[in-house]
């Protein structure tokens, strides 16, 4: 998270740190920044602004690095499917918390 923190700036949106502060209280701490790299990734993508969509790239970037390094099939195929619905209706928050709330270790540890 530092590392997007030092390039955030003051071109783009506020950064949501009650939405960030609410990741952090529902994800499994192991999952933190994976979590948080991905819904900033969604967030910035919902501005027509080129800054902010090139920081949500690099915040995708960030993702997929943490999300390898996890190197879980079953959480490449939950947060794709998740990006798949989002993608068709913009759930926002609540639904993304849920989602992150549903990622055990327990489901981790039967990896398709």
């Amino acid at each position: 998270m530092n590392s997007i923190m030092e390039v955030w700036g003051d071109a783009a949106p506020a950064f949501p740190e009650a939405d960030i502060s609410e990741i952090a209280g529902r994800s499994a701490p192991e999952y933190y920044e994976v979590c948080c790299c991905f819904y900033l990734f969604r967030y910035l993508h919902g501005f027509d602004l080129p800054r902010t969509t090139l920081l949500g790239d690099y915040c995708f970037a960030r993702f997929s690095r943490l999300l390898a390094d996890l190197d879980s099939v079953y959480l490449n195929n939950a947060f794709a499917r998740y990006l798949r619905e989002d993608t068709a209706e913009n759930a926002g928050l609540c639904k993304y918390l849920n989602f992150i709330e549903g990622l055990s270790e327990n489901d981790i540890s039967t990896d398709e």
